[in-house]
């Protein structure tokens, strides 16, 4: 279990689909997060620019705007932030497309119990954050502790 408030923002069309992430972490974490509500993608990025959410849990049937590019959208624009998309029974193969361009897990909704979406969550925002260190190591000189030509 995270020990920090953790801030997750479902980005999805219908509200019964936030109503059903906010009630499985409840029951399963109790009061240690905050879920923000947005129904685009515009109001999304701009809620993950300002550094609002700790990671994004996204819808892949929210309306206005094709599949894959939520996630590559998102990725573009904030990088350092766990996307886990959200899939209906028929949508596997999009899962793990979305996966492949970036996503950190993926959950059918058919599945969605609190346990799973908590695991979900902190297994995401711990293998960002590794992926933050790796490509800040990546970056530096070990020896001299100065930047290298990858930078």
């Amino acid at each position: 279990m995270p020990q920090r408030h953790t801030r997750t923002l479902p980005v999805t069309s219908p509200l019964s689909a936030t109503q059903l992430v906010r009630l499985m972490l409840d029951e399963s974490w109790g009061r240690r997060f905050t879920v923000t509500q947005v129904h685009d993608l515009s109001d999304a990025v701009r809620n993950l620019s300002q550094d609002k959410s700790d990671v994004a849990v996204v819808d892949l049937g929210l309306e206005g705007a094709a599949k894959l590019d939520i996630v590559l959208r998102l990725r573009e624009t904030v990088p350092n932030v766990p996307v886990i998309v959200l899939t209906d029974d028929d949508q596997e193969e999009m899962a793990v497309r979305a996966i492949q361009v970036g996503a950190q897990d993926y959950i059918n909704k058919g599945q969605l119990v609190g346990r799973r979406l908590t695991q979900a969550i902190r297994y995401a925002i711990a293998r960002q954050l590794q992926i933050r260190t790796y490509k800040a190591e990546a970056c530096t000189d070990p020896l001299t502790d100065t930047l290298n030509r990858r930078a």
